[in-house]
């Protein structure tokens, strides 16, 4: 069943209670219906059992689908694996390095163009080339409609 089958059994008074599995590092749900057939809480998209990292937001969707009571089965919860688990993430690591990477060359970017913009400014009218104010006016509002980096 899944999250909507659930909630229109509960509300049709064909659930009994819930049970919150672990295994290894992730927790399932099984919905015991009225006739005591356990069923697993799945995934819409690939109806396969839905997993959570933390029993609290699996606690939350049963107490937001109406589930007041239930129990839990730990024995198969390796608390060492979701914390070995919980540290490795290379696709965050990527994400996050390159996240890095764009935020330090916007901000040597920013750095050069204003280093241009007072240089320019500073620069005496014979030794500098024509100057063209609306080339500097484009030059800063191309400044100032750069992003802000976060962090």
């Amino acid at each position: 069943m899944d999250v909507s089958e659930v909630g229109v059994a509960v509300r049709t008074g064909g659930v009994r209670a819930a049970i919150l599995r672990a295994y290894g590092d992730v927790f399932t749900i099984d919905i015991e219906i009225r006739d005591g057939t356990r069923v697993a809480l799945v995934a819409v998209a690939d109806r396969k059992p839905r997993t959570f990292r933390d029993p609290a937001s699996a606690m939350r969707l049963l107490q937001e689908l109406g589930i007041p009571q239930g129990s839990f089965e730990l024995s198969g919860w390796t608390p060492q694996r979701a914390r070995d688990a919980a540290l490795k993430r290379p696709d965050r690591s990527r994400a996050l390095k390159a996240a890095h990477r764009t935020a330090a060359a916007d901000r040597e970017f920013r750095r050069q163009v204003e280093e241009l913009l007072a240089l320019a400014q500073t620069a005496e009218p014979a030794a500098a080339a024509p100057r063209d104010s609306s080339l500097q006016t484009e030059l800063a509002a191309l400044l100032n409609a750069l992003p802000v980096p976060q962090g």
